[in-house]
């Protein structure tokens, strides 16, 4: 799938259930099957888009490739909770990922996250502790 498919499919409106159902899934499957350069371009334009996309697009990237793991780690410095803490959630479905992705900026960040809520810090929990194993 190239990024302008994948941009219009994330564009596109969802009931709740379709959405987690069926599009997240196979959108799930064709990211895993981008290349580098794909990747690249979306790197490019995510930020770019509206917050309703770029929390879907961190949910798509939960089982991507390597390059989409550094996109999560972008989109860790989210001003928008909800994009940051999909980013978070979908790194920790990753089975590894390189820690230095995980900016200092981005670790505060996630830090005052935490402080908001419950779900919040079992998420940015888990994630430290797959950046800074004990």
């Amino acid at each position: 799938m190239d990024v302008a498919e994948l941009d219009r499919l994330l564009s596109l409106e969802y009931s709740d259930d379709y959405w987690s159902d069926e599009a997240v899934v196979y959108l799930r499957e064709s990211v895993e099957q981008m290349s580098n350069a794909e990747f690249q371009g979306l790197r490019s334009v995510w930020r770019q888009r509206p917050q309703t996309w770029q929390q879907r697009l961190a949910e798509v990237l939960s089982r991507a490739p390597a390059e989409g793991a550094f996109i999560l780690g972008e989109m860790l410095e989210s001003s928008d909770e909800e994009t940051a803490i999909a980013a978070a959630e979908s790194l920790n479905s990753l089975e590894a990922f390189p820690s230095e992705i995980v900016s200092e900026r981005a670790r505060a960040w996630l830090l005052e996250l935490a402080e908001r809520s419950p779900l919040n810090k079992m998420t940015v929990d888990e994630l430290m502790e797959k950046i800074e194993p004990r």
